[in-house]
Order: structure tokens, then sequence, then C-alpha cells
């Protein structure tokens, strides 16, 4: 029996929703969230037909207030929460020169100010328990850069960048850390 609970962050219809699937059937209590709230209903009702048990909190990980919001509704329900997935998804490809600012500034909000606002609030409650696990999956870009990548990679490799400085930070306090691609 688990104590705790795993948070899935971009339950979506790929990567999310698999983890979320795999980690229900393994007995954790999940917490799903996206902003997408009739999605996220739909998930939480297929992993409850399945035997788990799953709360759907709609929120944009990007916003502060709906972070600190969501870590307070997964507390009543299920208590610390023992890891944390971080899986949100956002794609662009462009010319640099075609890119607008305003299209770099989303994939950076989605990507790594998203993971830093969650990672906070999860760190806040994992501290005082001595232990956790954060996964953020990354990718490719994130350390293969390619021609007409140039907004999703500097957003991908600041959330590789953030993962790898909470590695330090939190990791001699017993919170693992990871980024994976």
């Amino acid at each position: 029996m688990k104590t705790g609970y795993a948070m899935i962050v971009g339950a979506g219809s790929g990567t999310g929703a698999a983890v979320a699937k795999r980690l229900a059937a393994e007995g954790w209590p999940v917490v799903l969230t996206r902003r997408n709230a009739e999605a996220l209903d739909a998930l939480a009702a297929e992993i409850e037909a399945a035997g788990g048990r799953a709360l759907a909190v709609a929120a944009d990980a990007g916003d502060e207030a709906e972070v600190s919001a969501l870590f307070e509704t997964a507390a009543e329900h299920f208590g610390t929460p023992e890891l944390v997935v971080f899986a949100t998804a956002g794609f662009a490809m462009g010319h640099l020169v075609e890119t607008e600012p305003s299209r770099l500034y989303e994939l950076w909000q989605g990507s790594t100010l998203a993971g830093f606002l969650i990672a906070r609030e999860a760190a806040k409650r994992m501290l005082p328990a001595g232990s956790g696990s954060l996964l953020f999956i990354g990718a490719t870009a994130s350390v293969k850069q390619s021609a007409g990548f140039s907004a999703f990679a500097a957003a991908k490799h600041g959330l590789r960048a953030l993962a790898g400085s909470l590695a330090r930070e939190v990791g001699p306090q017993g919170i693992h850390v990871a980024h994976l691609i």
C-alpha cells in the first residue's frame, strides 16, 4: 500500500496518460492534471473503471495560484506526494525570423516556468517528509539542437537545466530528481 500519491502533470492522451494508467495499475493513487477538464475526467473514469484511484484536477501548470490550489486539493484527498511526473506537452517548429517572441514565451511558460512551479510546490511537501521523486519528461531538443527548433529547444533545455539544478539542491535532502528523454 502506498503512503502517498503520484501526481501526473500533463495527463494528456500520450505519455502522461500512459504513466498515470501504469502507476494506477500498480496501486498508486493518482492525481491527474492538465488544463482540459473534460479529457481529465475521461482519463480518471478509465482508471477508476480498471480498479484504480484517481483524482482529476484541471489546472494550468504555468499559473502559480492554480499550481498551489492543485497541491492543496491533492493534499486534502491523498496527503503528501511521493512521486510527481511532469509531462506537459508543447511543440513548435519554425525558422527563427518567423517565430514570434510570444511563441517562445508560451513554450517557456508551459515547460520551464511550469516545471519550476510544480517542483517548488512538490518540494514544499516532500522536504519535510525527507523523501519523494520528481521526474521531468523532456525532449531530445534539450540536448540535441536542430534547425527550426530554436524556441522549442530553448524551453526544453530550460527544463533540463532546472532538473539538474534541483537534483543537486534537494537530492541531498532525500528528494530524487531526474530528467528523462
